[in-house]
Parts: structure tokens; C-alpha cells; sequence
């Protein structure tokens, strides 16, 4: 929440830790990552990116714990954690969207994202974000953001960014209750 420290995903598979007296520490990941997240209650950080494995790199142990293994044939592109029930989502290649329980290191369910409910046609996933503890927002490959309550596999809505972009990134707006899509 505040910028005294800061966390930085290097294209090299390097994670650097900055405070506000600069870079004070570095480790790697065994393959390059694309996105984290920090997990406040376990005080992991969570690195997705060229495998199917979630690295989580425990903060107040400074050790790497055990990965969790998700079902991706090509690479994951983005993870965030439920604000409410503590869910861990992980969006990847080929359509794939799991969501994973902390405490238990398993998968819980796992959603079909395609880019036509006509020809059920599966896109890589690029972004994603909760909304609340049911409700979750994935973004993909071809600029369109679904919004599902996870207790349906049909979305609740869906919009077209109509530039035929991926999704980089989803934010949540409180104040105005609004996604935020680029």
C-alpha cells in the first residue's frame, strides 16, 4: 500500500526487492515470469509466467515453498487472490482459468473462457481480477473481458474492446463499482 517497498519482476527471471534507499535484494525464478501478486494473510508473493507452476516465494521465511502445479499446456499469464474467500485465480494459455485454495494447495474449479459461446473456441487468457469473493473478471488474447460469478460457468457479461488487443490488465474501481479494462 505505501512505495517504501517495492517489488520488481526483471525479464531475466529475476525478482529485486527495493526499499526507499534503493535495490537491497534479488533472487530468481526457474522460468520467466509474467505476473504477482502478494498474498497479505500467508505473506506470499505469487509469480506466474513460462511454465504451469505458481511460484510462491514466502516473505516472512525468505524461502521458496512448493509450487503449485496447475493444468496449463503452454504458460500463465496472470494470478490474483480473492479478496474474500482467499482463492487463488491463474489465467494461462489455451482458455485455461483455475482457482486454487491456499490452505489446502488445490485446485477447486476451473472455467472454460471461449471466445464464442458458438464455436466454443478457446483463447489464451492474459488478465484477471476479483471483484468480490465470488465475482471475477478474466481478460483475453483477443481484447474481450468476461465477468463470472464463479458459481455459473456462463458469464454474467462480456464486452469487446474491438481492437482485437490482448487484455493487459483489469482493475477494479470501488468508489464507482466500474472494471477498468487496457
Amino acid at each position: 500500500e505505501e512505495w517504501q517497498k517495492v517489488v520488481l519482476l526483471g525479464a531475466d527471471r529475476s525478482i529485486e526487492f527495493h526499499n526507499s534507499s534503493g535495490p537491497y535484494y534479488q533472487t530468481r525464478i526457474p522460468k520467466a515470469g509474467r505476473a504477482m501478486c502478494y498474498d497479505e494473510r500467508t505473506c506470499d508473493l505469487l509469480v506466474v509466467g513460462s511454465s504451469a507452476d505458481v511460484y510462491r516465494l514466502n516473505l516472512d521465511r525468505g524461502q521458496f515453498m512448493g509450487s503449485l502445479e496447475t493444468d496449463s499446456q503452454g504458460g500463465l499469464n496472470g494470478v490474483d487472490i480473492s479478496p474474500g474467500s482467499g482463492l487463488y485465480g491463474v489465467v494461462g494459455d489455451g482458455g485455461l482459468v483455475e482457482f486454487w485454495d491456499r490452505r489446502e494447495r488445490t485446485k477447486v474449479a476451473s472455467l472454460q473462457a471461449t471466445t464464442d459461446s458458438d464455436d466454443q473456441v478457446a483463447c489464451d487468457m492474459t488478465a484477471i481480477k476479483f471483484v468480490d469473493a465470488l465475482t471475477v473478471a478474466v481478460g483475453d488474447g483477443a481484447g474481450v473481458v468476461r465477468l463470472f460469478d464463479l458459481r455459473s460457468s456462463r458469464p454474467l457479461s462480456t464486452i469487446d474492446h474491438k481492437y482485437g488487443e490482448p487484455v493487459k490488465a483489469i482493475h477494479y474501481h470501488h468508489g464507482s463499482d466500474s472494471l477498468l479494462s487496457y
